[in-house]
């Protein structure tokens, strides 16, 4: 499937939607949100209070160092996620601050051929 870059960033940047969903729930009593493709990223991060709208809950906390060399402490949820026809039932993800941007990092992104095409500003998974 393609997608097109998102011209909100600057330059502009690969984004696709996923479903998230509470753990083991399924697609349909999900959201769907936008996610920036950022392969220097480990793992995937999701804004907590899209976390918490759909009653996922905390199970742990973790400590993320940045590229910057900062540190902080995160917490971790289990969340379902569903990409393209790909679902993870219960899929580890750090929650990042309300408002932040969503991004799929090197966990997911795997799982998946992604081609980039920053020339015409599109992106595809298969």
């Amino acid at each position: 499937m393609q997608y097109s870059y998102d011209n909100g960033f600057d330059p502009p940047a690969p984004v696709a939607p996923i479903i998230i969903f509470r753990a083991f729930g399924t697609p349909e009593t999900g959201q769907q949100i936008r996610c920036l493709i950022d392969s220097g990223s480990d793992e995937v991060w999701l804004p907590e209070n899209e976390l918490q709208n759909l009653g996922c809950l905390q199970v742990d906390q973790t400590l993320v160092e940045y590229a910057d060399g900062g540190q902080s402490l995160r917490p971790l949820y289990y969340v379902g996620v569903r990409i393209e026809q790909h679902v993870d039932e219960a899929l580890e993800v750090i929650a990042g601050g309300n408002g932040e941007h969503a991004l799929i990092g090197r966990r997911v992104l795997n799982r998946f051929v992604c081609e980039l095409n920053g020339p015409d500003s599109v992106v595809e998974i298969r």
